[in-house]
């Protein structure tokens, strides 16, 4: 679940995303009541099985049953901000119902590495995949830009380690706030629009 917000007195609109479907809204009504039965898989970032039934506006969550709620977030601002930066480009980066396995798998592997990654770094490294998946991120695009020969070679680094491996990866605080104001910046130039979870920092 990768976006949840008030509608009406008792539902919420749910922005979901799958692997045989892409993205999704589906509306869940009376999931904000405290005896409502699908509240644990609308919970935000929540991996769950859901069962839709298809309105003439809007997907109706008829059941959502949550396999993993990724508890390592919730004690932990730096991995929860994490998970938000990576559910907001996702969302700035897809179209509604255009399945995307790979997005989807990179994703989900990432809600799951990052209780064990530097944030940040998992983040540089989603970004610039999410990115090129999507057609948003040119070969050499770091050879134009300001960044110095180490964070360029880092760069070229986050873009081909295996999310898996990433945490072999290392580098300073000046490298770190270089990559990210930078990747921010391009992100938000190319899909034309702000992304406020990673303005939070950079």
């Amino acid at each position: 679940m990768l976006r949840g917000r008030e509608y009406g007195e008792t539902d919420r609109l749910l922005t979901l995303f799958s692997r045989e479907y892409g993205k999704i809204e589906a509306l869940a009504k009376g999931v904000r009541r405290p005896t409502s039965k699908q509240r644990g898989g609308t919970q935000l970032f929540t991996y769950a099985d859901f069962l839709l039934y298809r309105g003439r506006a809007l997907a109706i969550v008829r059941q959502a049953q949550p396999r993993e709620s990724f508890s390592h977030l919730w004690g932990d601002w730096e991995k929860s901000r994490g998970a938000a930066v990576i559910a907001e480009l996702l969302d700035a980066v897809t179209l509604r119902e255009e399945p995307e396995p790979e997005l989807f798998r990179l994703t989900l592997s990432s809600f799951f590495l990052i209780a064990d990654i530097e944030p940040d770094l998992l983040i540089a490294a989603y970004a610039l995949k999410a990115l090129k998946e999507q057609g948003y991120w040119a070969e050499g695009a770091e050879k134009d830009s300001a960044l110095g020969e180490g964070s360029r070679a880092m760069l070229r680094r986050l873009l081909l380690t295996p999310a898996e491996q990433l945490a072999r990866l290392r580098w300073s605080p000046e490298m770190r706030e270089e990559i990210c104001g930078f990747l921010r910046r391009w992100a938000e130039a190319q899909l034309e629009r702000r992304l406020p979870a990673w303005e939070t920092t950079f």
